[in-house]
């Protein structure tokens, strides 16, 4: 499975579980639909999380996740990057890239 980086959890939001996530990709809308899978890394393994809840508020998405349900529990992923399975989505159309692919070319203007 290749990961893609679509995000990173600042901080808990309110009491019931629900986090804000700083998002790192487009489409956020479709990353963050109830249902999908998203993926946190603790300690060189990548825990499986569900979407229960996404809205956006002040530039930010709030998201809650299935079985998270209160404060306590939100702690542990407050600081980490989150991950969605790349072979999950459809390909890109041409002259569309993801940015991890991008990372590391040279770029240059035929001007």
């Amino acid at each position: 499975m290749k990961y893609l980086e679509v995000g990173k959890i600042v901080s808990p939001h309110a009491i019931k579980g629900e986090v804000k996530v700083m998002i790192t990709t487009s489409l956020p809308d479709v990353r963050f639909k109830r249902g999908n899978i998203l993926y946190v890394l603790f300690d060189k393994e990548y825990k499986e999380i569900k979407i229960n809840t996404f809205r956006m508020h002040k530039g930010m998405a709030l998201i809650s996740f299935n079985g998270i349900t209160n404060i306590n529990d939100v702690l542990e992923y407050v600081d980490k990057t989150i991950y969605v399975d790349k072979e999950a989505f459809n390909a890109l159309d041409d002259d569309n890239y993801y940015y991890d692919d991008l990372i590391g070319l040279s770029a240059y203007n035929e001007e």
